[in-house]
């Protein structure tokens, strides 16, 4: 089971942080804890990640998988193949040349490992592997400055033999465990088949993958999840023909009498959609004894102000209690008819971590809901408005605002621990605008560039994008479509118009008081300042005039 995971300078993250599954001292959510009496700590079961958008979630999940990823394909790599899976944090011009790092603990077959490593794009730098024998860590072996390595005197004579056999681009452990090392097998054995990452974009696809393979216990396993989650679901039905096609059967009350109805797949709920999602990754888990990391586990709370059944919401929330509490799980196998009485077996799920994250929408209005009615009266009171303007009002989340937003008390109960995370910054915004290599104006710079035309941005301008961004609330995904509102006529007009050289995108023009500067090839006109060109230089500016067409409206005021 996972243990801890620490990474530093990946993608968003600059700064090291830690993801500790280890159980804290109190009595409470006793029963979302595994207590191990090897190492007398107990850990926990379950947990949760929320923050708003574009904070990071997503990129600390692609950490894990990343580091996952780099020890299961390092002992397939060729020779100088790049480590693509290596992204450090670009907005600091030290951070960009330095390796990400990366940290496990771990438990495997009831021994602790600390396993950690740094790479970058071209080779690897540091790494360690160590393991608790007793309360202190032995060593298995270390690596530095690349092509140096550390090992017990009594080991030293086999593993110089496999480290000479190892690449700079190539992770020791996994070169090791594949020469049949054995105290490298099993912390090699745990990357490879202990752990398992999903997010919503793929989980569809690798859906439909798993049916492909026409495996009777997964449908039968489908069967009986869509059946406990009550939804009313008899039967469904995978086809294949140019197109996967999944076709469920509806049981409905008509005149007193059960009527069955098939409804194409694409056509049920949000959350019956989902349940078929997970439903694969569950049972590997299941099967296995896997974490499982579910990114945006919002998007299953409860529908607010309605009287009918939440089969998209809370049905799946309590479809899935069983799963998170570490409880004996029944699964159909070995069949062949969906609707046969089907032999079940018994999978106890203690073994698997479940890390949720999700951008919870509208949570902070909850909060401030919550801290505005604790406000009072008086010289020391606290303001209802400065409760309302808190930039950090996520961090005072509580159970009862998380059960508020939608969520159940019994599945909260098994997500002990809520780990909030910080919004980008109006700098943090600029910087995504300008620095990465494939970055939003760079990617317009390219395209006028094919009609010869310099395209730049100034300061004003991006933070006045930044700021447009930020109002928005919708992370940086936010700042294509903020862009491209305002290059949309820019992009349509300039080729028609030779005589263009240069275009200016200035904040007046962003903030809708004014126009971008066009740089004709031959001398600058600022829309606000073409009156007095022609006041000074009325013959200069007619007889330029006349040599180019007539000015578009894009850039008139």
């Amino acid at each position: 089971m996972l243990v801890e995971f620490s990474v530093k300078n990946f993608m968003s993250i600059k700064n090291e942080i830690t993801f500790s599954m280890v159980a804290g001292t109190g009595d409470e959510n006793k029963d979302n804890i595994i207590e191990n009496k090897k190492y007398k700590e107990g850990y926990l079961k379950s947990t949760a990640i929320y923050g708003a958008n574009a904070s990071g979630k997503s990129n600390f999940i692609k950490a894990l998988g990343s580091a996952i990823m780099m020890v299961r394909k390092s002992n397939s790599r060729n020779l100088n193949e790049l480590l693509l899976e290596m992204k450090p944090f670009k907005f600091d011009s030290k951070t960009v040349n330095e390796p990400c790092e990366f940290k496990f603990v771990f438990i495997k077959n009831d021994v602790k490992y600390i396993y950690g490593f740094s790479a970058d794009i071209n080779k690897v730098y540091t790494e360690y592997l160590y393991q608790y024998l007793s309360a202190k860590p032995s060593l298995i072996f270390e690596r530095e400055d690349t092509n140096n390595y550390n090992f017990t005197q009594a080991e030293q004579s086999k593993l110089k033999e496999i480290a000479l056999k190892n690449t700079e681009n190539k992770l020791f452990l996994s070169t090791s465990a594949a020469w049949n090392y054995d105290k490298t097998k099993d912390a090699y054995m745990w990357f490879s088949n202990m752990v398992d990452t999903y997010d919503s974009q793929n989980l569809e696809e690798l859906m439909f993958k798993e049916f492909e393979k026409n495996d009777d216990s997964l449908n039968e396993f489908m069967l009986h999840l869509l059946q406990k989650a009550d939804i009313n679901i008899t039967n469904f039905n995978y086809e294949t023909n140019k197109q996967p096609k999944i076709m469920t059967s509806h049981q409905v009350i008509e005149n007193g009498k059960k009527q069955e109805y098939e409804l194409n797949y694409f056509d049920e709920s949000n959350g019956t959609k989902r349940l078929f999602m997970y439903g694969p990754v569950l049972k590997n888990a299941l099967e296995n004894g896997k974490t499982i990391i579910i990114d945006e586990i919002d998007k299953i709370a409860k529908k607010k102000n309605t009287t009918s059944r939440d089969v998209s919401g809370e049905s799946v929330q309590q479809g899935m209690l069983k799963l998170l509490e570490g409880a004996d799980v029944e699964v159909p196998v070995g069949a062949n008819s969906k609707n046969a009485m089907v032999p079940l077996t018994t999978v106890n799920t203690r073994n698997i971590l479940f890390i949720c994250g999700g951008a919870f929408p509208d949570l902070e209005e909850i909060i401030s809901q919550r801290l505005s009615k604790q406000t009072s009266i008086g010289f020391n009171a606290q303001l209802k408005d400065s409760v309302e303007e808190q930039k950090d009002i996520l961090k005072k989340v509580t159970v009862e605002d998380i059960k508020k937003f939608g969520m159940i008390p019994e599945f909260v109960g098994r997500l002990p621990i809520i780990c909030p995370m910080d919004s980008l910054t109006k700098e943090s915004y600029i910087k995504i605008l300008k620095e990465p290599k494939n970055a939003i104006l760079k990617q317009y710079q390219k395209l006028l560039a094919l009609d010869e035309v310099k395209l730049s941005f100034e300061d004003s301008a991006l933070e006045a994008i930044a700021q447009k961004a930020m109002d928005r609330d919708t992370g940086a995904r936010a700042l294509r479509a903020i862009i491209e509102e305002f290059m949309l006529d820019i992009m349509y007009e300039i080729p028609k118009d030779d005589n263009i050289g240069e275009v200016t995108i200035t904040g007046d023009y962003i903030n809708g008081t004014g126009g971008p500067v066009i740089r004709i090839r031959t001398e600058t006109v600022h829309p606000k300042a073409a009156e007095q060109i022609e006041e000074k230089k009325p013959e200069e500016v007619k007889t330029k005039e006349e040599a180019k067409p007539e000015p578009q409206n894009f850039y008139e005021v």
